[in-house]
């Protein structure tokens, strides 16, 4: 009886962790990320993530092809670090670095110098069909804005040239062609829409200035039916507070609803749209990840091993459920990869032991053809809502610390992050 008694009990065990097991499994998949992953430690992501191709960018340059990660050594001497990137597909794409650009046909990279200084740091490329755009800024501001003609000559607008002197930063953009693009603009203190795409730029300001209560705008994004959404953060002079407007179907724009989470958003630095899905990312003490739901904000569970003050500088994306976030992970000193997947968020090992590497852009593309979806206004996708996948789950992403520079896309350098307008550097 004995004998019996105790088979009973460990069949019965046996059982009941095996059902455990399944539902573990099932949760992890609802909720997004799972804080026990067993790819959190570096372990090569699925196989099916083989769909996708990516590069990233910055101190250091990767590639994503057939499911690994990879160092790229053919870079030309001396033109690291890259702080943005874009492709199109495996033999097309373009990066930036400071006061010029370059083009990879699929053999190899090609300068590309669109006459700026090396001052001016290009923090955004964004190509499209038939052209390229980018914008540019340095230190102390003084932004401009790129546009690659039919003729492969750069038509650079000066910020100097259209306000006057000051301070003017070319924040981010949105692109509908070769000729016709939104970009976000701040100078002294406001922000202005300038749009390209007639016999003149048009220009609009965002909100009036309030010696009290003034608004810093850092990213910009378009609906799939084109209507765009700003974000930033509310400057006091006490505290920072995270912002979102959204523009509505007359123009105008009002606040959008920002969840609360464990930290308080600080700040807003950059959206990513793919087809119906829009990520913003932000700043609270560290790098913070939301995702549109309805009508409001809601903070992403990430993995919990990236350190106190990790950073995520951009992500992409092929696809609603599938992609790539790049950084850095003070923890460990290295740069940071974290991957989008139906199961949720994981985090990948660097290829190599690049010690104090910083990733500044990412772009990803389909294994078998071009990268199509986007946040652009050129991307006319609709579909349904956001798939049955949830991003958000309670907050399992608990590190904490100060970071000196609330600054979330900048690496050891300090000239890179985007999100001020007053004494703080670029990405």
């Amino acid at each position: 009886m004995p004998h019996k008694f105790m088979l009973t009990v460990i069949l019965a065990l046996a059982v009941f962790s095996a059902v455990l097991a399944v539902s573990c499994a099932d949760d992890s998949d609802e909720d997004g990320a799972d804080a026990d992953d067993d790819t959190e430690d570096g372990d090569k992501p699925p196989a099916f993530t083989e769909v996708l191709e990516a590069i990233a960018v910055g101190d250091v340059v990767y590639r994503y092809v057939e499911g690994n990660w990879e160092v790229v050594d053919a870079i030309p001497s001396g033109a690291l670090p890259w702080y943005s990137v874009d492709f199109r597909n495996a033999d097309d794409g373009w990066a930036g670095a400071r006061g010029v650009l370059y083009r990879y046909d699929g053999t190899e990279w090609t300068l590309s110098q669109p006459g700026l200084t090396n001052q001016a740091i290009i923090e955004r490329v964004r190509m499209t069909s038939g052209g390229v755009w980018a914008l540019a800024n340095e230190e102390t501001g003084h932004g401009s804005i790129l546009r690659l003609n039919a003729e492969g000559a750069w038509d650079v607008t000066r910020l100097d040239d259209v306000f006057g002197g000051g301070e003017h930063r070319a924040k981010d953009f949105v692109v509908g062609s070769a000729e016709a693009a939104t970009v976000l603009v701040t100078t002294d203190r406001s922000a202005r829409l300038i749009r390209f795409g007639g016999e003149e730029p048009e220009t609009t300001a965002l909100y009036d200035f309030d010696p009290l209560n003034w608004l810093t705008f850092n990213a910009l994004v378009a609906r799939s039916d084109g209507r765009l959404i700003v974000g930033g953060r509310l400057n006091n002079g006490v505290a920072r507070q995270g912002v979102i407007w959204a523009e509505d179907e007359e123009g105008a724009f009002a606040p959008m609803a920002i969840a609360p989470a464990d930290c308080v958003l600080e700040d807003v630095v950059r959206f990513r749209r793919i087809d119906e899905r829009l990520y913003m990312l932000g700043m609270c003490t560290r790098s913070v990840m939301y995702v549109l739901e309805g009508e409001t904000w809601t903070k992403i569970d990430l993995p919990d091993n990236k350190g106190v003050l990790w950073r995520v500088n951009d992500l992409d994306f092929v696809d609603e459920q599938t992609g790539w976030a790049v950084g850095y992970s003070d923890s460990r000193n290295l740069p940071l990869l974290l991957l989008r997947d139906p199961g949720g968020w994981q985090q990948a090992e660097p290829p190599a032991d690049d010690a104090g590497a910083v990733l500044y852009g990412v772009a990803v593309w389909p294994a078998d053809g071009d990268h199509t979806g986007d946040d652009d206004l050129a991307d006319d996708d609709t579909g349904d809502d956001d798939t049955g996948d949830d991003d958000t789950g309670d907050d399992d992403d608990d590190d904490t610390g100060d970071d000196d520079d609330d600054d979330d896309d900048t690496g050891d350098d300090d000239t890179s992050d985007d999100d001020t307008d007053d004494d703080d550097t670029d990405e």
